[in-house]
């Protein structure tokens, strides 16, 4: 196996963790994760402090890492912030769309219609991401850019494997149509306006799901 650099490895265990493959609680051996990825305990050890920092991962005296349970209630007060961020941000790229920002956008939310014909989960959560990646790019603000992007980490946000984790698709495509058409029209509080709602409205769906009470998981995706 090709060796993991530090960022790498970061990566790799948060996804590990995000999607189900480690289990809150689980100990989090850094002999075996050593073994597994390819490198010394240095590089794990590391990642494990980080992953700390992002809330993933609990460390405790004489037991080592673990993987963390996460607060139902933390994850909501989470996306709730990310809300008015995602308006600031979205706001601001309002102001530097170009034209071709603007067909850029709506080739990602035709790849995610094409996706859901051909019932692509992994295309439409590719095409999602990067649908909201290229509003933060246009922001020009990489502070408040690094600042959602840090918030989703800790969040335990990753774009979803099953339509069941996505959860409401055409209120999800609703939203997008209702941003895109601010930001073709350079219309700023529109923008915010439309970002903040569907971000509001995926809250309310998994809520009526029952997923923030579920321990340890997304408040986006289910294990």
């Amino acid at each position: 196996m090709k060796k993991k650099d530090g960022l790498e490895l970061v990566d790799l265990l948060r996804r590990a963790i995000i999607s189900g493959e480690y289990k809150p609680r689980e100990r989090l051996v850094e002999n075996e994760l050593a073994q597994k990825y390819a490198v010394s305990r240095t590089p794990v050890r590391e990642a494990l402090k980080h992953l700390e920092a992002l809330g993933l991962v609990k460390m405790e005296r004489y037991k080592g890492a673990m993987v963390a349970d996460k607060n139902p209630r933390e994850i909501k007060e989470m996306h709730i912030v990310r809300a008015g961020l995602d308006g600031m941000v979205t706001g601001l790229a309002c102001e530097h769309m170009t034209p071709e920002d603007v067909a850029a956008l709506r080739q990602y939310e035709q790849d995610m219609d094409r996706a859901v014909e051909k019932d692509d989960i992994q295309a439409f959560s590719e095409a999602n991401e990067q649908f909201h990646l290229l509003i933060f790019e246009k922001s020009g603000n990489q502070f408040l850019r690094d600042m959602i992007l840090n918030l989703l980490k800790r969040s335990w946000h990753e774009p979803s494997t099953s339509w069941k984790g996505l959860g409401d698709v055409p209120l999800i495509m609703e939203g997008h149509r209702h941003m895109l058409k601010a930001l073709e029209n350079h219309d700023v509080q529109a923008a915010r306006d439309a970002v903040e709602k569907h971000i509001m409205d995926a809250i309310a769906v998994n809520e009526a799901q029952g997923r923030y009470y579920e321990v340890g998981m997304s408040a986006f995706k289910e294990a």
